[in-house]
């Protein structure tokens, strides 16, 4: 029903997912104690795992993108605007938090995380408007796609911190440098043959790339990885192949679904009171990045494309 409603308004459902799991969470809390409903818990168990299927169909949809023939082009600008713009957002969140008094860590991990922009958002809408082959979609893209390889290696980093080594940092690297290597040469020397044998049945074409997105996880997952950095790399494999846009529309209405009860599931962890305690700092820094972001891409941006191109690229 969201998503009929949303796309008849044109309007992106992701959104509406997380704020239904922000107001529903608190709902439930308050009618499971009552004798109106059993008491049934919403997270963990087959809700986690579907939740977290979510997120990885996501990153596999976002390395999908990732065309190089057709944003290799946009690179180049993509590439100073995501810089320009990812230090500068680093740089004001890293002060605002500095003075609002966040420890080393908190803030080093905030400030990256703040960074990126949502794909589950971007995607989406320029589906919804039809642009993702016009040359701002093509902007947007590359811009996303390089915000997405810095995550990837965030998230790589982050886990690596969390275990105190800077032996498993390296680890990490390696293993992701590993990983985008066996995606490139897969694309080149494998996947064509398979794709070539399985192109003419649908469901085994389907098969093949479900097989490549689960055997890229394992590797991910023997690596000391993030299962999500596999479905990138396995989407940037497959994004290579002339008829990847079969594979993605069949991916489609998957990755919607899970998305959907990954945000929701989210939005249910997300207590009145624990959301009380930070939502001044959200609130400011909001205020602060998301004129500082578009001003950002826009003065990054009009070193190569002009005033019509580079307002378009700020609004989407």
């Amino acid at each position: 029903m969201i998503a009929f409603f949303a796309d008849r308004f044109d309007k992106p459902s992701i959104p509406i997912y997380l704020a239904l799991g922000i107001v529903f969470g608190p709902l439930w809390s308050v009618l499971s104690t009552s004798a109106l409903v059993p008491e049934i818990s919403l997270t963990g168990g087959v809700l986690s795992l579907v939740s977290e299927l979510g997120l990885l169909f996501l990153l596999f949809i976002v390395g999908l993108q990732v065309k190089l023939s057709q944003i290799s082009e946009k690179l180049k600008t993509g590439s100073v605007m995501t810089l320009v713009q990812g230090l500068g957002v680093a740089g004001f969140a890293s002060i605002y938090l500095y003075v609002a008094g966040f420890e080393f860590l908190e803030i080093l991990i905030l400030s990256a995380a703040l960074v990126p922009s949502s794909a589950a958002i971007v995607i989406p809408m320029l589906k919804q408007q039809q642009e993702l082959s016009s040359e701002n979609g093509m902007l947007d893209i590359s811009v996303l796609v390089l915000e997405n390889v810095y995550l990837v290696v965030a998230v790589g980093a982050v886990s690596a911190l969390s275990k105190g080594s800077g032996l498993a940092l390296l680890k990490v690297l390696v293993a992701m440098s590993l990983g985008l290597i066996i995606a490139y040469l897969s694309s080149r020397l494998v996947l064509p043959k398979i794709v070539s044998e399985v192109l003419q049945d649908q469901k085994s074409f389907l098969m093949a790339g479900f097989g490549l997105l689960g055997a890229f996880v394992l590797f991910s997952s023997f690596a000391g990885l993030k299962p999500e950095i596999g479905a990138f790399f396995a989407g940037v494999a497959l994004a290579q192949l002339p008829y990847s846009s079969e594979l993605q529309a069949a991916v489609d209405p998957m990755t919607e679904f899970f998305l959907a009860i990954f945000l929701a599931s989210l939005g249910l962890t997300l207590s009145p009171s624990s959301v009380s305690s930070v939502a001044a700092d959200a609130l400011i820094l909001a205020l602060l990045l998301v004129p500082a972001k578009a001003s950002l891409y826009y003065i990054s941006s009009r070193f190569s494309w002009g005033r019509r191109i580079c307002f378009i690229e700020v609004c989407s």
